[in-house]
């Protein structure tokens, strides 16, 4: 894996240990953030949009995600569970 996929996820402050929410759909940058935060050695949250609001707040409230790493597509399901 290119040294730059893992330094968005550095930049964001993540360190070993973190957890790091991955909101993405079925795309060539889903094993990307996987592998960038397991490198870092990040603990990955998977979520997916089909979850629904209530759903997916629960998991990113219990997990302690210090990241959300989604695209544009994905984004407007994360809009909903913001308090």
């Amino acid at each position: 894996m290119p040294r730059t996929a893992s330094r968005t996820p550095c930049a964001a402050g993540v360190e070993r240990g973190d957890r790091v929410a991955v909101l993405l759909s079925q795309s060539p940058e889903l094993p990307l953030a996987h592998a960038a935060a397991y490198k870092l050695g990040a603990v990955v949250v998977p979520l997916f949009a089909l979850f629904g609001e209530e759903a997916l707040r629960m998991r990113l409230e219990d997990s302690g995600a210090r990241v959300i790493v989604t695209g544009l597509r994905d984004a407007a399901s994360l809009s909903a569970t913001r308090s």
